[in-house]
C-alpha cells in the first residue's frame, strides 16, 4: 500500500536490522520509518515484564508518536485533526538518519525522532498545494540562519492503481529544491536493481514514489524556492503536502532533560545532538551531587546520538549527565534528576470506609507522598516519615 506507514525494526544500536525490508515489487521504498525492535523491556507471559522484540516491540513506537502529533495539532488548531498526508509527512522526515547515508530499503528515513516531529507541530513549519498535470507550484522558504541536515519532504495521498499494473504510482509529482547560491538539489532515489539495493541514495528524478526527500547537509542564510511539478497527474487535482525541518548547531543533551525519575541498575538511554560532528566522540560523567563532583561512565560511546546507560546501585535527589565532545571539548549538562529505588506498598482494609497503605522505605528516603486518584488526577493524602497511613471516606 503506498499511503500506509509501515515501520521496520532494529537493533537498539541502530547497527543491525533482521527484520524485513524493501523494495516492495515495484521497486517503491519500504518501510518508511523505523523504531528499536529487539531487547525491549515489555509485558511477556505470565503476567510479567521481561526483554521482548519484533514488530509488536516497534510498530508502537510509531503508533503512539503519532497518537501524540496528532494531540498537539488539535491543541493548535481548534481540536481538528491532522490530515493523514500532513501526519506522515511530519513522522517520516523528521526521522534521524541511520544506517546507510540517506533513505534505505532497510530503515527507510530512519529511527522515529517525535521531539523533532513536535517542533514540526509547533512551529507549522509545513505547507499545502495542489497540482494539475504538467502544472508547477513555487513554494519559498527563507532562512535566517545556518542550519545542518535541512530536510524537505514531498507527500501526496496517491490514487489508487489498478490491480494488473506493475507500476502503482498513479499521479507522478516531482520535487526539486533551489539553493540561495543557484545549486539545485533533486529528491533521493534509490537503485532497486539486485545488486544495487544495498548502495547509498543519489540525487535523481523520482518516478516510483509518492514521497519524496531532499536533503542539505549544510544550508546558510537565503531563500529556498521549493517546485512541485505535476509530472504526469491522469487524476487532478493531485493534493499534496510539503514538510521542513532541520538541525540547529551545538551540543545538546535531549535526555535526560531534568526531573526524570530514574531507578538504581535500570538501563536508560542517553541522547544528545550536535549538527554537523556526526564522526566525533563523546565522553559521559554522572554527578550525583548536582555537578560538584564527577564521575566517569566508562565503556559506552553511543551510535547516532544515543547510548545506553545502565545506572549504578546509588541514590540522588540531585544527579546530573554531562556529556564531552572529545574533538572540541564543548560540554552539555542535563538539569537535575532523580535516582531512587521503586517502593513496594500493599493494601489492605477491615471496612469499606478505610484503606491502609503499608510500604517499605528505602535507606535514605526520609518520607514518603501517599497520593490518591479522584477526580482524573492524583491528590497527595499525606507526606510521612512513617511506614504506613490509612485513607479514610
Amino acid at each position: 500500500a503506498k499511503n500506509v506507514i509501515t515501520v521496520g525494526g532494529t537493533s537498539r544500536d541502530g547497527l543491525t536490522n533482521k527484520f524485513s525490508r524493501g523494495p516492495v515489487n515495484d521497486g517503491r521504498i519500504k518501510p518508511e520509518i523505523s523504531g528499536i525492535g529487539n531487547n525491549m523491556l515489555s509485558t511477556i507471559m505470565g503476567n510479567a515484564y521481561g526483554s521482548n522484540q519484533g514488530t509488536r516491540m516497534f510498530a508502537p513506537q510509531i503508533t503512539g508518536a503519532l497518537a501524540l502529533v496528532y494531540e498537539r495539532y488539535r491543541q493548535l488548531n481548534g481540536d481538528i485533526d491532522p490530515p493523514g498526508d500532513l501526519a506522515k509527512a511530519i513522522i517520516c522526515n523528521t526521522a534521524t538518519d541511520i544506517g546507510t547515508k540517506g533513505v534505505d530499503f532497510s530503515t527507510g528515513f530512519g529511527w522515529l525522532n517525535l521531539q523533532k516531529a513536535i517542533e514540526v507541530v509547533n512551529n507549522k513549519s509545513y505547507r499545502s498545494g495542489t497540482v494539475e498535470n504538467d502544472q508547477e507550484q513555487i513554494i519559498e522558504i527563507n532562512l535566517d540562519k545556518e542550519v545542518f541536515d535541512f530536510k524537505l519532504m514531498l507527500y501526496w495521498h496517491d490514487q489508487p492503481s489498478s490491480y494488473y499494473t506493475l507500476k502503482n504510482l498513479v499521479n507522478d509529482l516531482d520535487l526539486t529544491v533551489t539553493l540561495p547560491n543557484g545549486s539545485v538539489y533533486d529528491p533521493f532515489v534509490l537503485d532497486t536493481s539486485a545488486t544495487g539495493v544495498t548502495k547509498p541514495a543519489v540525487m535523481g528524478k523520482d518516478h516510483m514514489n509518492n514521497i519524496e526527500q531532499v536533503v542539505i547537509e549544510h544550508a546558510f542564510p537565503g531563500r529556498y524556492t521549493i517546485k512541485v511539478k505535476g509530472f504526469k497527474v491522469p487524476f487532478g487535482p493531485q493534493a499534496f503536502k510539503i514538510v521542513y525541518n532541520w538541525q540547529e548547531p551545538g551540543l545538546a543533551l535531549m535526555q535526560p532533560v531534568g526531573g526524570e525519575m530514574w531507578k538504581p541498575g535500570e538501563m536508560r538511554g542517553i541522547h544528545w545532538q550536535d549538527a554537523g560532528h556526526d564522526g566525533d566522540g563523546y565522553s559521559f560523567d554522572y554527578s550525583l551531587d548536582n555537578g560538584a563532583s564527577w564521575v566517569n561512565i566508562p565503556g559506552i560511546t553511543g551510535t547516532y546520538n544515543r547510548a545506553d546507560w545502565t545506572l549504578p546501585s546509588v541514590r540522588s535527589a540531585a544527579a546530573r549527565i554531562r556529556i564531552t565532545n572529545t574533538s572540541s571539548g564543548i560540554i552539555s549538562i542535563s538539569n537535575p534528576f532523580v535516582i531512587q529505588p521503586e517502593i513496594n506498598f500493599s493494601l489492605s482494609s477491615t471496612c469499606s470506609s478505610e484503606v491502609l497503605v503499608k510500604w517499605t522505605k528505602p535507606a535514605g528516603i526520609d518520607s514518603v507522598a501517599v497520593l490518591l486518584y479522584q477526580g482524573g488526577d492524583y491528590v497527595v493524602q499525606t507526606i510521612s516519615a512513617d511506614s504506613s497511613w490509612v485513607i479514610k471516606g
